[in-house]
């Protein structure tokens, strides 16, 4: 599977700020092609003006966010941080 694109939507409706973030592949009923030439930027564009009913609308895309696991690999990575300080622990007490 390739990997999806965080995608964050910022605007404003009514005069309250709102923030939409989702992954790409989950915002359509029908799959949409995604374009790598998007990836790590921002768009502010008319385009963007007039995608939703709302205004000073701003959306980014980001290939290395929510949608691909980074929450995995941090996980994974204060798991082994973890198994070292407990052995280094161990190690310390049963040298002393």
């Amino acid at each position: 599977m390739e990997p999806s694109t965080c995608v964050k939507l910022k605007g404003h409706r009514k005069g309250n700020q709102y923030i939409y973030r989702n992954c790409w592949n989950n915002m359509w009923i029908d799959k949409r092609p995604y374009e790598r030439k998007m990836s790590e930027r921002c768009y502010t564009d008319e385009i963007v003006q007039n995608f939703v009913a709302t205004t000073n609308n701003k959306i980014c895309f980001c290939e290395d966010d929510l949608c691909n696991n980074s929450r995995g690999i941090m996980f994974s990575l204060f798991n082994d941080l973890c198994l070292i300080i407990m052995f280094i622990r161990v190690l310390y007490l049963h040298l002393s």
